[in-house]
């Protein structure tokens, strides 16, 4: 029992090893907007990125976290960039205004395509196999 017990964990800690090394590669991934007729480029959030996503839900605005999000994650076009040339110039006045120029189903759509990316979601569900009481 106790062989299989060690071949068990060390299948596991091989596993548990490329699993730590597949998570230091950042995923992005393509999105077509069809409001633009465009493809951009979104990448995964870190962490402490997807908890200020969901400190930046507002009363007013249910929106919010999910604008963020976009906001963060938009590489190609950079979003941040285009808000920074927006503000300059005087057709917005906070960055993460820029976020308007998308329709609210596509901010939600890539906000859900965000998250997976980012590890919070995922099409794959943990499935329960073999339930066990101990007295």
């Amino acid at each position: 029992m106790e062989k299989k017990n060690q071949d068990i964990f060390n299948t596991f800690l091989v596993k548990a090893e490329k699993r730590l090394e597949a998570k230091k590669v950042q995923r992005t991934c393509l999105v077509k907007l069809p409001s633009f007729g465009e493809v951009v480029r979104l990448r995964g959030l870190s962490a402490s990125e997807v908890a200020e996503t969901m400190d930046a839900d507002t009363s007013t605005d249910s929106f919010a976290g999910d604008r963020y999000s976009v906001y963060l994650s938009m590489v190609e076009p950079d979003l941040k960039e285009l808000a920074k040339k927006l503000k300059e110039e005087g057709k917005i006045t906070e960055y993460l205004e820029v976020t308007e120029i998308f329709e609210i189903y596509e901010i939600r759509q890539m906000a859900e395509q965000i998250m997976e990316l980012s590890g919070i979601t995922s099409k794959n569900k943990v499935e329960v196999v073999a339930e066990q009481l101990k007295n």
